[in-house]
């Protein structure tokens, strides 16, 4: 597991590609390039969906889609949100069994790719069917990569996802409500998807999950419901996205489950919330939940 991590490459390239975030504007316009910046700027104004190549901050080519907001902080610096990412760096390491829920276009699977190494393997489910061309995409020639067309939940079966398009893809959700209430009132398509249970799955993939990510879009508390066993036997590490609703119910389960919370302010900062741990869970946009057991070897880093 990935504690007093020793790569400090990666970690160097990192505080490097969020130096170049961080910049002034005019710093930025010669750190970036101004074609990036225009590019962007072009994609924005024509309004369709535009596949461009990234480079990550670590080395590994992507394909984003513009204007799509992910993709565009991608395309500019090379990572996507500096605390999830500096959480991941943190919570996985080398030799972990990844599985990434809601996997989107593939920034944080290709990123847990890179930490988990040969010896690891990263499990990525992203239901929405244009979604998931790309993710497949991005993941096709990494061997420790399994990119499946689904979505995880209580039960398995069938349920319809609202697609609201490339440009909005990150809040595709099968929930009734989008979080973006005000801005995305009408999806472009209701597609029927596979949903799988992910004790179920698991067990019959053989598959022991030591980080579970999970950014489901108002539908968290399904897809935890959905590991009860695994949470209770594996003891798996599980960096989700908060704030909503249903996050705020799955966040319960795991501290009954005697989970801790972690939470991350700025890269390379990890503090544990021993008070107002709900608090925390509605305050903070993704957060980092541990085994109590584990709590310990975290706090020989920070």
């Amino acid at each position: 597991m990935r504690t007093c991590t020793d790569e400090s490459e990666v970690i160097a390239q990192f505080g490097q590609a969020v130096g170049r975030l961080r910049a002034t504007p005019l710093e930025k316009l010669f750190l970036v390039g101004p074609v990036r910046f225009a590019t962007r700027y072009l994609a924005r104004i024509r309004r369709e969906p535009t596949t461009r190549r990234a480079d990550l901050f670590f080395g590994q080519p992507m394909t984003v889609v513009l204007p799509e907001v992910i993709s565009e902080q991608i395309y500019s610096y090379g990572f996507f949100d500096e605390i999830v990412t500096g959480l991941a760096l943190r919570a996985v390491g080398k030799g972990d069994a990844v599985l990434d829920v809601g996997a989107h276009f593939g920034y944080f699977s290709l990123l847990f790719s890179h930490l988990v190494g040969e010896s690891g393997r990263v499990v990525s489910f992203e239901p929405t069917p244009s979604t998931f061309a790309v993710l497949e995409k991005n993941t096709a020639d990494l061997r420790n990569v399994t990119a499946l067309n689904m979505a995880a939940g209580r039960q398995s079966g069938r349920l319809t996802i609202s697609d609201f398009g490339l440009t909005y893809s990150a809040w595709n959700t099968l929930s009734g409500s989008s979080r973006m209430p005000g801005v995305l009132t009408k999806p472009k398509a209701r597609v029927e998807v596979e949903v799988v249970r992910l004790d179920d799955w698991c067990k019959r993939e053989l598959i022991q999950p030591s980080v579970i990510k999970i950014d489901a879009e108002n539908f968290e508390a399904e897809v935890i419901g959905g590991l009860a066993e695994t949470l209770s036997w594996l003891r798996p590490r599980v960096l989700m996205e908060t704030g909503s609703e249903q996050a705020i119910q799955a966040g319960r389960t795991l501290l009954d489950l005697d989970y801790r919370v972690l939470v991350s302010k700025q890269p390379g900062e990890l503090t544990l919330q021993k008070d107002c741990v709900e608090e925390a869970i509605i305050r903070n946009k993704d957060v980092l939940f541990i085994p109590a057991d584990q709590v310990g070897e975290f706090k020989e880093c920070a």
